[in-house]
């Protein structure tokens, strides 16, 4: 972590998203410093001073990269910037064109079928979890799938997956309001 990046932090914390985007630029000029964390920490003090356009680019480089490190945060960016911009219908096309490209992020993967979960495309939304956990073997699928098997009323699936899922160590804070809602 550079030092321009440890006083965007500060700003950003301390809710100066301006002074923030003046000093992760600077972390990009002087080009140390991770640019996966920079573009999603860049992206997101663009959103806090309303620079949308700034911070779908930062994303799309993020994207570009093909980058998990900063897990499911990227696309829960993405989808805030889209609905704050009137652009929420197009969510789901974008997640699905990233998820062609980059079929290995599981993160990617789990927000995709979460978002057709909520648009009750369930069928689909299983399918992407089951080659999660499968091929992928990320834990945080099994939250995904209970929640699916939730809504479908599939209660020895949903036992399965919940048994499965208190093995992993990952998505357990999601379990525990999908707990909540069972």
């Amino acid at each position: 972590v550079t030092q321009f990046e440890k006083i965007g932090d500060a700003f950003f914390a301390a809710n100066r998203p301006e002074l923030a985007v003046k000093a992760f630029e600077k972390a990009f000029e002087a080009g140390k410093g991770k640019p996966g964390v920079l573009s999603v920490n860049l992206a997101k003090a663009y959103v806090k001073t309303k620079q949308f356009d700034n911070s779908l680019t930062q994303l799309q480089k993020y994207f570009d990269a093909q980058l998990t490190t900063q897990g499911r945060e990227p696309y829960q960016l993405l989808a805030d910037v889209l609905k704050e911009t009137g652009k929420s219908a197009e969510l789901i096309g974008k997640l699905e064109e990233l998820a062609k490209i980059d079929t290995r992020n599981s993160a990617l993967q789990c927000f995709l079928a979460e978002q057709y979960a909520a648009a009750d495309r369930l069928k689909e939304a299983e399918q992407i979890l089951t080659k999660v956990v499968n091929e992928l073997s990320d834990p945080e699928g099994y939250v995904g799938l209970a929640a699916i098997y939730r809504k479908q009323n599939r209660a020895e699936e949903l036992l399965d997956v919940l048994a499965k899922a208190f093995k992993g160590k990952k998505g357990l804070e999601r379990l525990d309001d999908e707990i909540e809602t069972i």
